[in-house]
């Protein structure tokens, strides 16, 4: 992809470039469109009403995004990747399928002609209860902390660059302090539902 880049001539600032990069990788082994959807975990349900119009829901609220698919054939070899992988298949003779994905997720896809404007697709996430998020910056931690609450349990290794910067004392502590990485492997699974030490 560099070579093609460097041979178009066409200049790309640094973040476009990754931009690119991404689209493209998401495209090739992913579920193209979909994969930063899939990779948000506030996203609780994904609504693609034919290629043009892509909706997500965030916390009960349902939003229209700019993401689209090229056209028709586009989002249906997306539906094929997703309904073969677990084993599916959707077309003429068949225009309607229901599935769950190997994460739980609930796929639906109808296809025409009983979808008459084209191909629809909807993908119900059941995003987990809790999280846990292990990092060295203790801004990282005490944002991603604010941001989330209850739902996160942020654990603080005291190894690492970050982990003895100046600043560490002006933010919130962490609701898990360890002194190395392998010493979550002593805590039990119960340790990361609330507060700990």
């Amino acid at each position: 992809l560099f070579e093609l880049i460097a041979e178009e001539g066409t200049p790309l600032s640094m973040s476009d470039r990754e931009a690119f990069f991404a689209d493209v990788i998401d495209e090739v082994f992913g579920l193209g469109p979909l994969e930063p959807l899939l990779r948000d975990a506030t996203v609780s349900d994904i609504l693609v009403n034919t290629y043009k119009n892509v909706y997500v829901e965030r916390q009960g609220k349902l939003e229209r995004l700019p993401t689209t698919f090229q056209d028709d054939k586009h989002l249906m070899r997306v539906i094929d990747r997703i309904v073969s992988g677990v084993g599916r298949r959707v077309d003429d003779s068949s225009p309607m399928v229901d599935a769950r994905l190997a994460d739980g997720s609930r796929v639906n896809a109808i296809i025409p002609p009983l979808a008459v404007d084209g191909p629809l697709l909807s993908i119900r996430r059941f995003p987990a209860e809790r999280y846990v998020l292990v990092d060295d910056k203790v801004r990282i931690l005490a944002a991603v902390k604010k941001a989330w609450g209850v739902r996160l349990t942020t654990v603080f290794p005291r190894q690492g660059h970050y982990a003895h910067a100046p600043d560490v004392a002006t933010y919130p502590p962490a609701d898990i302090t360890i002194e190395r990485i392998g010493e979550l492997l002593r805590y039990d699974r119960s340790a990361f539902g609330g507060k700990g030490s």
